[in-house]
């Protein structure tokens, strides 16, 4: 599958759970995704650096100095909202992705989980990790969470990389047997 077909099949199959997803399919539309978040994430970020220097009139010696303006705060949450659904979009296909390797959704699900958690919890503790209390059950928790998520990560990649199941699986046809997608 080249580039092009994986995008266009990647964004057809957005909302789709069912299925099998092909190498190919799956590493192009992962790279697709990819760049498109960097160029959110940079375009975005030069408007709102653009908008605070034009407010501020001068480029500050000290960063913390800075006052943002309202549009960039707005511009802020936008690429975050922006930046979530691509995730979002990436969960489909990495779990047709697993599907084709005959392994159960809950693999990314679970993942995204941990991944939620040590979000949250990131937010919540402090900036400034050195003040926290290591003999505290959180930090520990933490710990063993991210500790867990970076082993699965590295389960799920070699999952990724995997060649998928010939023929049929429990989760559908092959999806690099020409002849059973000739039948749909």
């Amino acid at each position: 599958m080249t580039f092009k077909e994986a995008v266009k099949s990647g964004i057809r199959n957005v909302f789709n759970f069912k299925g099998r997803a092909s190498r190919s399919e799956f590493w192009w539309f992962s790279l697709f995704l990819l760049v498109l978040e960097l160029l959110v994430f940079v375009l975005g970020s030069g408007v709102i650096l653009v908008i605070v220097f034009s407010i501020e009139g001068f480029i500050p010696a000290d960063i913390s100095s800075i006052t943002f303006a309202a549009p960039a705060v707005v511009i802020n949450y936008a690429i975050n909202i922006i930046i979530i659904a691509i995730y979002v979009a990436n969960i489909p296909i990495s779990i047709r992705r697993l599907h084709d390797v005959n392994k159960s959704a809950w693999w990314v699900i679970l993942w995204y989980l941990c991944y939620a958690f040590l979000y949250v919890v990131v937010e919540i503790y402090p900036a400034n990790f050195a003040s926290i209390d290591h003999n505290h059950l959180g930090a520990w928790l933490c710990f063993l969470i991210l500790c867990l998520w970076i082993i699965w990560a590295i389960v799920l990649l070699v999952f990724c990389v995997k060649k998928g199941t010939q023929g049929n699986n429990r989760f559908g046809a092959d999806p690099l047997d020409l002849s059973a997608q000739e039948v749909k």
